[in-house]
């Protein structure tokens, strides 16, 4: 109404947009023509927001931004309560490779965690014939290193219709149609995993398991969780659904209330995790290498094909994450989000390092710790493979 008046009084008021993009006044005969007319004000005008809300809330959502590496709730405070765009800061979209990747790695054996480790993760994407399963141990400041990267591909020897001819071949995996093939991930939850340079190694803090793929695999995957929880790791075991699009939260826990079929809801709860919003944050980790804190460090003994699947991926024109053209595997991408899912809901961004939890302690004192000479069978012909001592801190 205050601009109205001081329009009418001739003293200022609205403004219009000029054919040339000049601001003119109303009256003036310069205006460009359109058949619409609309105005804006930005959030320090608005009449319902005061400069102490939008000064909090652009705080939260800017050190919210530089903690996880996700601009989501940074852009959605400039344009719906600021009301200016939001532009990213320069170079966080720039193109990285294999050669940068490698160039960034570390020359620590396959198998075993880098020496500044304090706790590991497991995850694994169902594929159709296989499980993809990606070994991450995490340190101080969010710096991250794969330990180990593999696919299994056959069932065992007590599962159906799982003989073996003469030359030792047989059927592959079928997560979606035989429970008894998941039995080849119950080890997973006590293998240990050698720390390098210390007498000791350590367990995973933390297991997920994807919840989607093909028909039966949700219904094979609740099960699966739930004879884990009943053998006593349902704490450390999670099953976990990706969510595309726009999504409010980041990581939420949640009960289906339907199966996909129509059926009784579930009785277990899902780790949800906005995808896109989670990308953005291993892509940040990846972009960073070695050279930065909150790295995600790829070890040298992986091959190209496998390194290319890291960087499979790229954000369309809807800032949205998709596969680059041509390309048929980006499991190691995937599993990078789970793996930063599963430690985010440990609790990775709310650790005290200076005085942690005791499963994320650097040392023997460690809950998931296991002397070396204590690891399982299948574990400590690890300690044999040759090692490359690499800074117990990378920054």
């Amino acid at each position: 109404m205050t601009l109205n008046r001081a329009a009418l009084a001739g003293r200022g008021g609205w403004r219009h947009e000029g054919p040339d993009g000049t601001v003119v006044a109303l009256g003036d005969t310069g205006i460009r023509k359109t058949d619409v007319v609309s105005y804006a004000l930005n959030g320090a005008a608005a009449t319902f927001a005061s400069w102490r809300d939008l000064v909090a809330n652009y705080e939260e959502a800017r050190r919210r931004a530089e903690q996880l590496d996700d601009h989501t709730d940074l852009a959605t405070v400039h344009y719906t309560e600021i009301g200016v765009p939001f532009c990213p800061k320069q170079g966080e979209t720039e193109e990285i490779g294999v050669a940068f990747l490698r160039d960034e790695g570390h020359d620590l054996a396959r198998g075993i965690a880098p020496a500044w480790t304090r706790f590991i993760t497991v995850s694994i994407d169902v594929q159709g014939t296989y499980f993809a399963v990606q070994v991450t141990a995490w340190g101080d400041g969010s710096c991250a290193q794969v330990v180990d990267r593999f696919d299994i591909t056959q069932p065992s020897a007590d599962a159906p219709n799982a003989e073996r001819d003469e030359d030792g071949n047989g059927r592959t995996l079928d997560p979606g149609k035989y429970i008894e093939d998941w039995a080849v991930l119950d080890a997973l939850s006590t293998r240990v995993w050698p720390v390098d340079g210390a007498q000791y190694g350590l367990r995973a803090a933390g297991l997920n398991v994807d919840f989607q793929g093909q028909p039966g695999v949700s219904d094979n995957a609740e099960a699966f969780w739930k004879a884990r929880k009943k053998e006593g790791y349902g704490r450390r075991w999670f099953v976990t659904r990706g969510n595309g699009g726009k999504q409010a939260s980041r990581l939420w826990l949640a009960t289906p209330e339907r199966k996909s079929g129509g059926g009784k809801g579930r009785s277990i709860k899902i780790l949800n995790f906005a995808t896109d919003r989670v990308k953005e944050s291993v892509f940040a980790m990846l972009s960073r290498g070695s050279s930065a804190a909150g790295g995600l460090i790829i070890p040298r003994w992986m091959t190209d094909d496998r390194i290319e699947e890291f960087v499979s991926e790229f954000r369309n024109a809807k800032n949205v994450w998709e596969k680059k053209p041509g390309v048929v595997r980006n499991e190691s991408f995937d599993l990078s989000v789970m793996a930063r899912v599963v430690a985010e809901q440990l609790g990775l961004k709310k650790i005290n390092f200076d005085t942690p939890p005791d499963w994320a302690i650097g040392g023997e004192q460690n809950r998931h710790a296991v002397p070396a000479e204590a690891t399982e069978p299948g574990t400590a012909e690890l300690h044999a493979l040759p090692t490359r001592r690499v800074p117990r801190r990378l920054f």
